[in-house]
């Protein structure tokens, strides 16, 4: 059974879902949210940097562009992933969907890999 805040963010229309129940999720989205775990607090102080840590995680999985994570960091839907203006930059900080995700505590398919299993799970296949 999961808390209540995870079940109505997983009604939200923006929330892809397979019919089994799983998350659908791209590979951006994926390292996008890794990413965000890398900060303290998970907490990027701007976008900028967000994605730049993001297109490491993306590399190791082969691929991606600095302007295509840019662009899945705009339309990543919030709640897997709040934002504030802070001056002229906008930051991120994992929701509690995207940690629940990360976390495995619900489960995601990922768009082209399967179940998500964990980072260096997807990793190691990719390197298969």
């Amino acid at each position: 059974m999961l808390p209540q805040s995870l079940e109505d963010a997983l009604q939200d229309p923006s929330i892809r879902r397979r019919r089994s129940g799983e998350v659908l999720l791209t590979l951006n989205a994926l390292v996008l949210l890794q990413a965000l775990r890398d900060f303290p607090e998970a907490w990027a102080p701007s976008s900028r940097m967000w994605v730049e840590r993001a297109l490491l995680y993306r590399r190791r999985m082969g691929g991606g562009t600095e302007s295509t994570l840019l662009n899945s960091a705009r339309r990543i839907s919030p709640v897997l992933v709040t934002r504030k203006k802070t001056g002229p930059y906008q930051a991120a900080a994992l929701a509690p969907l995207g940690v629940a995700l990360l976390d495995r505590v619900v489960p995601a398919w990922i768009v082209g890999h399967g179940v998500y299993a964990g980072f260096r799970a997807l990793a190691a296949k990719r390197r298969d």
